[in-house]
């Protein structure tokens, strides 16, 4: 199987070298602009609840909410800085624990009510406080939250943080209005934002579609209507854009790519992902508290053939726990060591002779190449002496789980992240989150320096003495980073965007 796959990479890699698309044959276009055009997106899932709060982020997820919602900045992967939405300006004191956002004035929510600061206090208390928020980590550290006037919010912290906006970024705001007068259920089906579109209709498991908001406060979208179609598996994604049924579709495998150079009609569209794919550990549930069971898994993992095998080229392998473009990863990594005769050795030694049972949990089908990762990971891990459960729920249940700390040993992606501190807080600071449970009293120490250092060169560097940290206790295995890869009718102008985001916003529908 990795064989077939590996060369199938040949031709991945020819057409991701693109960068902005490769047609189909007899691709055409007048260059006009269609206005008032209806766009639908084959999405692979949908969001996995009416409340906006209750999931943790995901391309798809964000699509559908982030073109009916507003947050007060989000992150320009291009131009490598923060974007002003709700929020036209920020900054913070000197000792980085008070942080200051000057509103947008003006805005209104799609049902003509006026956007205000009570809006934000109450959208960041529901992301902090509700006891189905999925979002509370990014609040963990805020002890007030006050409007000193009607367009400036400030948030206290208890502690310092240098990389709070990356907490803030991409956290939309909900209407206050609408929840005060419909109830939280009403309101969570309405969906009032101040986003560019505004829900018209989402048949669950089926299609959410959005219409264009014409109280939006920024430049209108030519396209009038966005459906966003779920269609689950990758071929009937693919048949559905080659007869025409929908004109964008996500994760595009990429053994289909040749598939679509040759047809005519439609074209690849890539770009380079920041989404890292790895497997944490949970010491806190047995066998992982033990760091030789831990480096066992780690050496029995053929990280670079895997890597080469399933993903054709679409998966740049990382050296350590950050890929070489964020600040904050160390030049000197080295790289994966795969050595299944020490993986023996040491199963040998914690079992007694004995295979060491272990439980491998991955959502199936969530991340392109997972199955087959789940698959060869299994047979590496069973070659070297363990006793392999592998439990794949669905990603809803893996998620929910993850975030109460209560799985040992997962697949999982991160992605929408600036820098280091961003993920190493998240994932390894005590108290921060639960999705590894991990408490080391030095890593603790050297997250919470980097969080209050304003220089940015002793942060970067505080950030490569965390990531070697977390490669010497083998608290994760990581892969590398993905390569966005996506498919479009020939006549759609659109770039996305490193965070996986589909903004109705830059679609454009060309005259043919």
């Amino acid at each position: 199987m990795l064989i077939a796959l590996a060369t199938a990479g040949v031709f991945a890699l020819t057409a991701c070298n693109g960068g902005s698309g490769s047609g189909g044959a007899g691709a055409t276009s007048s260059g006009v602009i269609v206005q008032d055009s209806t766009v639908t997106v084959g999405e692979q899932d949908e969001p996995p609840s009416w409340n906006i709060y209750a999931q943790s982020g995901t391309g798809s997820g964000n699509s559908q909410w982030g073109n009916i919602f507003d947050a007060l900045l989000d992150w320009n992967y291009d131009k490598k800085e923060y974007d002003p939405y709700l929020a036209t300006s920020w900054e913070s004191s000197a000792d980085l624990k008070t942080w200051t956002f000057h509103l947008r004035q003006g805005v209104k929510f799609s049902d003509g009510t006026p956007f205000t600061v009570d809006d934000v206090l109450f959208s960041f208390d529901r992301m902090k406080n509700h006891p189905d928020s999925l979002m509370a980590s990014h609040f963990a550290h805020v002890t007030k939250m006050e409007a000193p006037d009607q367009s400036t919010v400030v948030l206290h912290l208890d502690t310092p943080i240098a990389s709070f906006l990356s907490d803030i970024e991409g956290r939309m705001i909900v209407s206050k209005h609408a929840y005060d007068t419909m109830g939280e259920d009403k309101a969570n089906h309405a969906m009032i934002g101040t986003g560019p579109f505004k829900l018209e209709s989402w048949v669950e498991g089926q299609q959410m579609t959005l219409v264009r908001n014409d109280n939006f406060w920024g430049d209108k979208p030519s396209v009038q209507k966005l459906v966003l179609k779920v269609i689950p598996d990758d071929a009937a994604r693919l048949a559905a854009l080659k007869s025409g049924e929908v004109q964008i579709i996500r994760e595009l495998p990429s053994q289909d790519i040749p598939t679509v150079k040759n047809t005519p009609g439609v074209k690849v569209v890539t770009n380079p992902g920041v989404r890292i794919l790895f497997m944490p550990f949970n010491p806190t549930i047995k066998p992982y508290d033990d760091p030789r069971v831990r480096e066992a898994i780690s050496k029995a993992i053929d990280v670079h053939t895997i890597v080469d095998g399933v993903f054709d080229g679409t998966v740049t392998e990382m050296k350590g726990p950050m890929p070489d473009f964020i600040p904050g990863a160390d030049p000197s990594w080295k790289g994966h060591v795969y050595d299944p005769e020490a993986a023996k050795a040491l199963v040998q030694e914690i079992g007694g002779g004995q295979p060491v049972k272990i439980t491998f949990t991955s959502a199936t089908g969530n991340y392109p190449g997972d199955t087959q990762v789940n698959q060869v990971v299994v047979e590496q891990l069973k070659a070297v002496g363990f006793d392999v459960q592998f439990d794949s729920p669905d990603f809803a249940v893996l998620s929910a789980n993850q975030s109460k700390g209560k799985v040992g040993f997962y697949l999982i992606t991160k992605g929408g992240y600036q820098d280091a501190g961003a993920v190493y807080t998240q994932y390894w600071l005590a108290g921060q989150s639960k999705r590894t449970m991990w408490d080391d009293p030095a890593l603790n120490d050297v997250l919470t320096k980097q969080a209050a250092e304003p220089d940015t060169t002793k942060r970067e560097a505080l950030l490569k003495d965390a990531g070697n940290m977390l490669v010497d206790q083998d608290a994760a295995i990581w892969f590398g980073t993905y390569e966005n890869l996506w498919a479009t009718a020939d006549n759609i102008k659109w770039q996305p965007n490193a965070g996986e985001w589909i903004n109705g916003t830059d679609i454009d529908v060309l005259q043919k």
